[in-house]
């Protein structure tokens, strides 16, 4: 019911005729700043077209308002929209002026505060809340943004959709317009993010390959923000810390083992031959068993050198073949790593990152992922995370994958 007494006086109810009439919303925290607005919509029926009225709830960060207002001081050519960190956005249907003055009258506490739109200064570009409009599109860019946060926090890799090109890497930074994508030890890419879709954004997890949920365009609850004073992205809550488990739960010789079979899939797949992808094949494995790692590491193949960032002898080059040899070269590099990175310091979480984005590259291809039960007889709680040597059975079990 409406509150006695609250009633539009007629000249809001004229503005109503065409235009928006907001109020302040004085229940907003500290660092955000709200409105209540009423915005009229012409829209469709049987009989032509006829008026509905949204009331809307609008919620913005105070930093990226009073970005507006410095852009808006030096004269600059800019969309409010595009700048606006919208951390709140409640819709409802009003179909008479009834309804109006119930809406209002629960979230403004005088009829007095209600006025035009440009003496509140609600940002009235607002008005195309379509889930195609201007503002999904931006909410669009944040549910990206905070997918790569997360992946970046847990330094996992994210295949990216470009349209007529892939990329496969780590987050190493994320601007308000871009994003820092390190495809390899030696090369970085930068991203736009206005031209990324939330469908283009796969994550990968241990048990697979996650393209980002789109959900609802229109709802900002939750989503990062851009801090202007920081010039970083801030996320609204921090992600509980999660125990280990999956991946995490085997030892590094376990998993360069299985990063090894996760390589002898890809050349199967491709249906590539020689004898140095064999020797990089071999000198996977032998880590499993190797009581003494540095002499493992001086046995080392010429591919390895190629995963250290060295040039692939041209002779591969023609085996590989152009069309793969990106892809084949960041395999090579990630099941690399994956038992040298940390073979003269401490362990870090370096080991089992690569081996993710090694699995990246399969679930790319579409080639089914070696079964992770086999390589849980050597886990990652013995020898601070390298395992023990593994019996000749174990080794032999996990050789026999796919061969």
């Amino acid at each position: 019911m409406t509150e006695e007494g609250f009633q539009l006086p007629q000249q809001l109810i004229n503005t109503l005729c065409s235009g928006i009439i907001a109020a302040y919303d004085k229940a907003t925290a500290r660092d955000r700043l709200g409105w209540i607005a009423v915005i009229p919509e012409l829209v469709p029926t049987l009989s032509g077209q006829s008026w509905t009225y949204l009331g809307v709830q609008l919620e913005v960060t105070f930093d990226s308002y009073l970005e507006v207002q410095r852009l808006t001081e030096e004269g600059a050519d800019f969309e409010a929209l595009n700048v606006l960190m919208v951390t709140r956005l409640e819709r409802t249907r009003l179909a008479s002026l009834e309804e109006i003055n119930a809406f209002l009258s629960c979230r403004v506490e005088r009829v007095e505060f209600i006025r035009g739109a440009e003496h509140v200064e609600f940002p009235d570009d607002v008005c195309d809340l379509s889930r195609t409009g201007w503002l999904a599109g931006l909410l669009a860019r944040r549910r990206v943004v905070a997918s790569l946060l997360r992946s970046q926090r847990r330094q996992q890799t994210v295949r990216i959709d470009l349209g007529q090109s892939t990329l496969v890497g780590e987050v190493e930074a994320l601007e308000f317009l871009t994003c820092r994508l390190r495809i390899s030890a030696t090369h970085v890419f930068d991203v736009s993010l206005w031209s990324v879709e939330p469908g283009d954004v796969h994550v990968v997890e241990d048990s697979g390959m996650y393209r980002l949920p789109t959900g609802d365009l229109l709802e900002p609850d939750g989503l990062p923000v851009w801090s202007y004073a920081e010039r970083c992205w801030v996320e609204s809550a921090s992600e509980p810390i999660e125990e280990e488990q999956g991946l995490n739960a085997l030892s590094i010789r376990a998993c360069q083992a299985m990063g090894t079979v996760a390589f002898r899939r890809y050349c199967a797949h491709h249906g590539l031959s020689h004898p140095e992808l064999k020797a990089f094949v071999k000198h996977g494995f032998a880590m499993a068993d190797s009581q003494d790692l540095g002499e493992w590491e001086q046995n080392q193949p010429l591919l390895v050198r190629a995963g250290m960032g060295h040039d692939l002898p041209e002779r591969l080059w023609q085996v590989v073949g152009w069309p793969n040899l990106s892809t084949f070269l960041y395999l090579v590099n990630q099941v690399t790593s994956i038992g040298y990175t940390d073979l003269y310091g401490a362990v870090t979480p370096a080991p089992w990152r690569h081996l993710r984005a090694a699995l990246c590259v399969l679930d790319g291809e579409g080639i089914p992922r070696p079964p992770i039960e086999p390589f849980l007889e050597s886990r990652s709680s013995e020898v601070h995370g390298w395992g023990e040597p593994v019996n000749a059975a174990v080794k032999l079990s996990w050789m026999a994958l796919d061969s």
